[in-house]
């Protein structure tokens, strides 16, 4: 009750006291309540100062105990086992794209830094355990790659967030690239074609699926295909001894023809109007 109408009423009843309006013991009993009341109020105020306060206290407690573990799992960690290097890193990754998921609605900011945080350490680590270890061949690199560019994807499809899985697909192209590379030392031009136009179909085909229920990650994968489509003149350009005017007239025809798809796949047919007599 607001202070002052709680001030009104108890001198309306000190005054029922005096005038003999009510029996004494009324006027106490009333009396008593209005003052409990004002008393139990200011007392939960505190209850409820205080109890911020404490949960001030086990936020900035818990936050300086896990930089601390941080810090020391940092010095330390190249003497870990293996399988506690991984563990660990996966347990910090987990934990920054949870706290990513959980706030991108509430703090879009601290999700995208959390997200962004949990990426580059997902990367970095990886390749970091592989020195660490000894384990860095060039499948073991790859996997990592890959690894690391599918689950960029998986979170940016769940958190919604359309950079990551878009970044996510980029590694994944890097790793294929790679794997065609080591497999094949020095493709032919014919065989990077074999290896990216049937991805190129499938990978469209879902995109153009996808964007009935969800346009921008739709979006994303018809333009990661897209990629696929012209990758292969590209590592042409890099790698082979074509002639660059036969590569760049190729790109060309498939950026057009891959124009022409999109539009006649895409498009909207418009709705005949029949006129009946």
């Amino acid at each position: 009750m607001d202070p002052i109408k709680r001030q009104t009423i108890l001198s309306e009843i000190e005054r029922w006291r005096n005038s003999k309006l009510l029996p004494e013991h009324y006027c106490d009993f009333l009396l008593n309540l209005y003052i409990d009341e004002q008393e139990g109020f200011k007392s939960k105020q505190h209850h409820s100062s205080s109890a911020g306060i404490a949960l001030k206290i086990r936020k900035s407690f818990l936050i300086f105990s896990v930089i601390s573990l941080l810090l020391v799992c940092s010095l330390y960690f190249t003497s870990f086992h293996p399988a506690m290097q991984i563990g660990l890193s996966l347990s910090l990754i987990g934990m920054l794209y949870g706290i990513g998921i959980v706030k991108r609605q509430k703090n879009p900011t601290i999700s995208y830094i959390n997200m962004g945080l949990a990426s580059i350490i997902l990367l970095f680590n990886g390749e970091l355990i592989l020195r660490i270890n000894e384990w860095n061949s060039p499948s073991a690199v790859m996997g990592t790659v890959a690894f690391s560019g599918a689950l960029w994807i998986l979170i940016g499809i769940v958190g919604r967030v359309g950079l990551l899985h878009f970044c996510g697909w980029v590694s994944i192209i890097m790793a294929y690239t790679w794997f065609i590379q080591w497999v094949h030392p020095e493709p032919k031009w014919y065989i990077v074609q074999s290896y990216f136009i049937p991805v190129f179909v499938i990978l469209f085909l879902i995109g153009r699926s996808w964007l009935a229920t969800d346009r921008i990650n739709g979006w994303i994968i018809i333009i990661i295909s897209s990629l696929f489509f012209v990758i292969p003149e590209i590592y042409g350009l890099i790698f082979s001894d074509i002639s660059i005017p036969i590569l760049i007239t190729s790109i060309i025809c498939k950026i057009l023809s891959l124009l022409i798809i999109v539009w006649l796949v895409l498009r909207k047919p418009k709705m005949k109007e029949w006129v009946t007599g």
